[in-house]
C-alpha cells in the first residue's frame, strides 16, 4: 500500500507504481512488503506507513539492478516516482526480456489497454460476459448504458 493510499489521499498512477513495486518484492522474498510490521497493531502499521519516513526493507540479496528497480518505485513522494513506461525500459525489466524470443512492441502496438471498465470495447465486454453467469440483454455502447445496465435485474437468471 502506497503512503498516500495509507493517508486516504488522491492515488492515481503513481499508487500503481508502489504497488507493483510491492508485488516484484513479495515474488522475489515470498513474504509481504511490510511483513516484518505484522506484530505490530494494524492501524499503528497503516500509520507507520502513510506518516513514517521509511520505505519497505529490500533485502541485501537482490541485485543491483532490482534494488535499483524497487528503490524507482518506492519513492516516498508519489511525483518522485518513474513513469511505468520509464519502468519498462530498466535494466531489470530488460536483464528479462533478453531470454525471451518474442518481441512486444508497447509504442508501435495497436493494443489499448482501457483505464476503467467504461473504456472497454465492445468486443471485450461480450467475451467477458461470457465467462461470468450474468449476460447482457443487448450490446451497450455507451458507459452511462452500462452503469444503468448494471442496475437492472434480470429475474430469469435467479429462477431456478
Amino acid at each position: 500500500m502506497a503512503p498516500e493510499v495509507a493517508r486516504g489521499e488522491e492515488q492515481g498512477f503513481p499508487a500503481d507504481v508502489w504497488a507493483l513495486g510491492g508485488t516484484v518484492l513479495e515474488m522475489i522474498t515470498g513474504k509481504p512488503p511490510w511483513h516484518y510490521l505484522y506484530d505490530d497493531d494494524p492501524v499503528m502499521v497503516l500509520y507507520r506507513i502513510g506518516f513514517w519516513d521509511e520505505v519497505p526493507e529490500i533485502p541485501s540479496h537482490i541485485s543491483e539492478e532490482g534494488k535499483d528497480f524497487l528503490t524507482k518505485c518506492f519513492k516516498r513522494d508519489p511525483h518522485e516516482r518513474q513513469l511505468v513506461e520509464q519502468l519498462l525500459e530498466h535494466e531489470f525489466v530488460n536483464t528479462f526480456n533478453e531470454h525471451i524470443d518474442y518481441e512486444f512492441e508497447l509504442h508501435n502496438s495497436n493494443l489499448h489497454t482501457p483505464m476503467s471498465v467504461l473504456e472497454m470495447e465492445q468486443d471485450n465486454i461480450q467475451t467477458a460476459s461470457n465467462c461470468c453467469p450474468y449476460r447482457l440483454r443487448s450490446p451497450i455502447i455507451n458507459p452511462r448504458g452500462r452503469i444503468s445496465g448494471l442496475c437492472i435485474v434480470d429475474t430469469e437468471m435467479f429462477d431456478a
